[in-house]
């Protein structure tokens, strides 16, 4: 009965292919674990720390909003994949600005002098981000 061996042969398949999906699945919630940790770690890591800062590949989209809570104007950066930084917009003071960007992106609040106001990679959980008077 060709039918049968025919129907046998591609729910066989199926299920290879099912198994590989899931695996592949299992592979990308490792790499995503491996990644938050990874952004937690150098999140607490203070501007001046001497390491190659740069943006990670691999993170979701993130919409984020960041706020200029501070008594001047701030430049906001993106630092690039290879530590370049791309200015991206002005913030005035009391300003704010809505960027989309991915989970593991660094980026920083400079103000006029070039002193870091805030930097951090971005993560899923914070997507408001303010720079505060000091």
């Amino acid at each position: 009965m060709p039918y049968r061996d025919d129907a046998e042969a591609q729910a066989r398949h199926v299920e290879a292919l099912t198994q590989e999906r899931d695996e592949a699945l299992a592979r990308l919630e490792r790499a995503r674990a491996a990644l938050a940790s990874v952004v937690a770690e150098m999140s607490a890591l203070p501007p001046e720390a001497d390491i190659p800062w740069r943006s990670l590949h691999g993170g979701e989209p993130l919409r984020v909003t960041f706020f200029n809570e501070t008594d001047e104007t701030l430049s906001l950066r993106w630092v690039s994949y290879d530590g370049r930084e791309r200015e991206e917009v002005t913030l005035v003071a009391g300003g704010e600005r809505e960027v989309d960007s991915f989970v593991a992106h660094l980026w920083r609040l400079v103000d006029r002098a070039g002193a870091i106001r805030w930097q951090g990679y971005l993560r899923a959980d914070r997507p408001r981000i303010s720079a505060r008077r000091s």
